[in-house]
């Protein structure tokens, strides 16, 4: 790697993480977007992979301690669908919350939509859209997600 090359990177971590979100111990691993940052607010310790989008049309909250790997897509808003079915020409949009609670991971790929809550320690499968509210401790899978299984203390 040249050293130009690690410069801009270096240089990119240090805006991203620190200026857009000071004082979070936020690590960002690769480029993310961060639509609207005024809508979107980060708990303490996150991990931010490489091409992980947050919309923030109204309001995205990660927890403390989350982990969003490659690929991770949070919308919190998106177009009326009886406007596409009404054909009208300018589209009306709306948005729900997104909530992360803490100590959650979102697997590569997954998408969540607007409205989610995703209760504490969960974890949500790569390449799963999650419609509807995850429960806390549980694993969720599939495309609309829905629960597999509970996850146990097992020491």
């Amino acid at each position: 790697m040249e050293f130009q090359d690690y410069f801009m990177r270096l240089v990119d971590y240090i805006f991203n993480a620190w200026f857009e979100f000071p004082h979070k111990n936020l690590r960002l691993y690769g480029k993310a977007t961060f639509l609207k940052k005024k809508n979107i607010t980060i708990g303490v310790g996150c991990s931010v992979n490489h091409n992980v989008f947050i919309q923030g049309r109204q309001k995205v909250v990660l927890g403390n301690y989350v982990t969003l790997s490659p690929g991770v897509m949070i919308l919190d808003g998106g177009v009326v669908e009886a406007d596409i079915y009404n054909r009208v020409k300018e589209k009306r949009h709306y948005s729900k919350p997104v909530i992360i609670q803490d100590h959650v991971w979102v697997c590569s790929g997954a998408i969540i939509l607007p409205g989610v809550t995703i209760g504490e320690q969960a974890i949500v499968a790569a390449g799963s859209v999650v419609t509807m509210d995850v429960p806390a401790r549980w694993v969720v899978a599939g495309a609309p997600a829905k629960p597999i299984r509970e996850i146990r203390n097992e020491q």
